[in-house]
C-alpha cells in the first residue's frame, strides 16, 4: 500500500504522538509498504535507510495544535499550500496514493480532507486528545479545521472510548476504531541504572514531559514535594525541554523552584533518548504525572511496563488506563491530594506491596494488548477498511 503520512510537524520533538508515528512509519516500511512522511525537519533518530521516505516541508507548523503562543494565519496558509503541493507532486510521481494518514483532527486533517475531495484519496485520521480537548476551544479557525477533519475522514482511530464520545459530540457519523497507543519497546531495552549523586536515603522522583506547558502539571508535582521536603529527603528529576524558543515555560518553572527554595531538590535532565527514559524509570522510586487534560501520558504506559511505581492525576484517560485503581490516582490539580498519596506510600509497607502487586498483574494482563505489533496491525487493518470503503463508494 502507498501511504502519505501527515504527522506532528517537528519529528525531533519526542512527544508521545511523535514517538508513535515514527515507530508506525518504520513498522509499515519494514512490512513492505511504500510510505512517505511529510515533516518540518529530518529527525535524528530515524535510521538512514528510512530518511529517503521523509519529505521535508519547512513551513509546517511544529505541532498541529498550538495553544500557548500565537500562530499567524499566514503560517497556516503557507503550510496548507506547501503540503498540498507536496502531496500533489507525490501523486503525479506515482500516479496513485492509496491513503492519507493524518495525525490529529486539526490543520493536518483539514489538509487531508481537501486532498480527499479533490483527488478522491481516502483518509484515516488519528485522534490522541489534544485536538478535541484543547484545539477545539482555541479559536474559530481551529474549531472549523477540526470539524472538517472529522466530518471528511473515511475512518478515525482513537486511543480510548472517552475520545470516541468526544468526537461524536462534534460530528456524529464517521466510523471510529479504538486502538490503544502502544508501549515503545526502546524504553525497555535499557540495561543500566542512573547513578544518583544524592544520599542513599534520598527518595528519587521522575517527572517526564515532552514540553513544559502548564497543562503538564509540573508545578503541581513540585508544590506537593515542597510540603514534604522538611519531613523526607526528596529529589525530583525533570526530563524534557521547553519547546518555546524564548524558554518562557522553563523560566516559569525555575521561578517556581526558586520561590519554594527547592534549588537543591530539583535537577533538570533536559532531553533524554528513549533508552535513557527507560534507565530513569528503572532507577527512581516513583514517577509522577500530573497532566491536567488530554490523553494519558505515554510515559505512564512505559513506567508500568518497567514496573515503576506511579502517581497520576485522575483525569479520565489515566483512570481508565489504570482500571480506576485509586492507589495510583490523585485529584487533578490538587497538590495536597498528591501529598497524601506519597506519604501513605512511604509510610505503609502493605500499601507499597499492594501497589507493586497491582502493577505486576497489570503488566502481565496487558503485555500483548499494548505491544507494537498488536496495535500497529490493528491500525493497518483500519487502513485497509478505509481503502475498501472508498472503493465501494466509488462503484455505488
Amino acid at each position: 500500500m502507498r501511504i502519505v503520512i501527515l504527522p506532528t510537524g517537528d519529528l525531533a520533538y519526542n512527544s508521545g504522538s511523535v514517538i508513535y508515528i515514527k515507530n508506525l512509519f518504520k513498522f509499515l516500511i519494514q512490512r513492505g509498504h511504500q510510505i512517505y512522511m511529510i515533516a518540518k525537519c529530518m529527525p535524528k533518530d530515524i535510521p538512514e535507510e528510512y530518511q529517503g521516505n521523509i519529505v521535508v516541508v519547512e513551513s509546517m507548523i511544529f505541532h498541529p495544535i498550538v495553544d500557548d503562543r500565537k500562530i499567524e494565519k499566514t503560517q497556516y496558509y503557507n503550510m496548507i499550500l506547501d503540503v498540498l503541493t507536496t502531496i500533489k507532486d507525490l501523486y503525479l510521481q506515482f500516479g496513485k496514493i492509496d491513503l492519507i494518514y493524518a495525525q490529529y483532527a486539526s490543520i493536518n486533517g483539514f489538509i487531508a480532507s481537501i486532498v480527499k475531495n479533490i483527488l478522491d484519496i481516502p483518509i484515516c485520521l488519528s485522534v490522541f486528545g489534544r485536538d478535541v480537548n484543547i484545539g477545539y476551544n482555541i479559536d474559530k479557525l481551529n474549531r472549523y479545521m477540526i470539524f472538517e477533519s472529522i466530518k471528511n475522514a473515511t475512518c478515525i482511530t482513537v486511543v480510548n472510548d472517552y475520545l470516541k464520545k468526544k468526537i461524536d459530540e462534534i460530528y456524529e457519523g464517521t466510523e471510529q476504531y479504538v486502538i490503544p497507543m502502544p508501549v515503545d519497546n526502546e524504553v525497555m531495552l535499557c540495561n543500566d541504572r542512573f547513578k544518583f549523586s544524592q544520599k542513599d536515603n534520598t527518595i528519587n522522583i521522575a517527572v517526564v514531559a515532552s514540553c513544559f506547558t502548564t497543562e503538564k502539571g509540573i508545578e503541581i508535582v513540585l508544590s506537593a514535594i515542597s510540603y514534604l521536603i522538611e519531613k523526607y529527603n526528596f529529589h525530583v528529576y525533570i526530563a524534557g525541554q521547553d519547546d518555546d524558543d524564548d524558554l518562557r515555560n522553563y523560566r516559569r518553572i525555575i521561578s517556581f523552584v526558586e520561590e519554594k527554595k527547592m534549588e537543591n531538590n530539583v535537577t533538570f535532565l533536559g532531553y533524554l533518548s528513549r533508552r535513557s527514559v527507560g534507565k530513569l524509570l528503572y532507577s527512581v522510586d516513583f514517577l509522577v504525572d500530573a497532566r491536567m487534560v488530554g490523553n494519558f501520558s505515554s510515559v505512564i504506559l512505559e513506567a508500568l511496563f518497567c514496573e515503576c511505581m506511579i502517581f497520576t492525576s485522575d483525569i479520565s484517560a489515566h483512570a481508565s488506563l489504570l482500571e480506576r485503581n485509586t492507589e495510583f490516582l490523585f485529584k487533578n490539580g490538587d497538590p495536597l491530594s498528591l501529598v497524601k498519596k506519597i506519604e501513605t506510600y512511604i509510610e505503609d509497607k502493605d500499601y507499597q506491596n499492594r501497589c507493586k502487586r497491582i502493577i505486576k498483574n497489570w503488566k502481565n494482563k496487558y503485555w500483548d494488548y499494548y505491544s507494537e505489533d498488536s496495535c500497529f496491525n490493528k491500525v493497518f487493518e483500519v487502513f485497509e477498511r478505509c481503502v475498501k470503503k472508498e472503493n465501494e463508494n466509488r462503484t455505488s
